[in-house]
């Protein structure tokens, strides 16, 4: 893992040059297996790498929050989710992109007062994009038993289960499984966003997938920061 982050610097620093409207987000599981902390000698390169990566938003399971603390670690920047959905949201082009990071413990989202409140922020929203940590049975009932997909447009998951790069449920949500260990980047490109854009795979929305491969080369600043540990 670590020895990708340089190349993914340097798609980074390429991709906010050619789109400067790029948001940037690290979901659940960046740092840490979902089974359990590993390497923990790791958190103080990836804490300091990641505040240079220049991510819009950037998550922390409680574990990897705790073992921040644990190793005095600045928290500062990161979120870590309570026993409720935490919302940000960011501006690109004028509309309201709302990010919503859901708690690792999915039984509060069966709460009808949750899911009002979430349908508020749709509401108030352009996207919505959901960042999840439960695996993927616990997401494909989310979507399908619960109806989040009608107010979530983009679901990226995380945890046990395949990686896929699309699939639309109920012709609504854009559910996204990424591959493990950074291995890849995901790109969500909406090709004319405007208010409440309809997303279509293919036509309206383009999803790719990027490997961090040996020919892409290292970000010096990161590789530097590699050095020292």
């Amino acid at each position: 893992m670590l020895g990708g982050l340089a190349r993914r610097a340097t798609i980074f620093k390429e991709t906010r040059k050619l789109i400067p409207n790029s948001i940037f987000l690290a979901g659940f599981y960046e740092l840490s297996s979902f089974y359990k902390i590993e390497n923990q000698k790791n958190f103080p390169p990836l804490a300091k790498i990641y505040e240079k990566l220049g991510y819009d938003l950037k998550v922390l399971t409680q574990k990897e929050a705790l073992t921040f603390k644990n190793l005095h670690i600045n928290l500062n920047g990161w979120i870590f989710p309570g026993a409720n959905p935490e919302i940000r949201q960011i501006n690109v082009l004028d509309n309201v992109v709302s990010i919503v990071i859901l708690p690792e413990n999915v039984k509060s989202l069966k709460d009808k007062g949750i899911k009002e409140k979430l349908n508020k922020v749709k509401k108030g929203s352009h996207l919505v994009i959901a960042l999840s940590p439960y695996g993927y049975e616990k997401e494909r009932e989310l979507l399908t038993k619960y109806n989040y997909n009608n107010i979530f447009d983009i679901l990226l998951g995380s945890g046990k289960g395949p990686a896929f790069t699309c699939r639309q449920i109920k012709q609504r949500c854009l559910w996204i499984r990424p591959i493990s260990r950074g291995q890849a980047i995901y790109f969500i490109k909406i090709k004319h966003f405007s208010s409440k854009p309809q997303l279509i795979p293919g036509k309206t929305i383009e999803i790719i997938r990027r490997y961090i491969t040996e020919d892409i080369p290292p970000d010096p600043e990161i590789k530097s920061i590699l050095k020292q540990f």
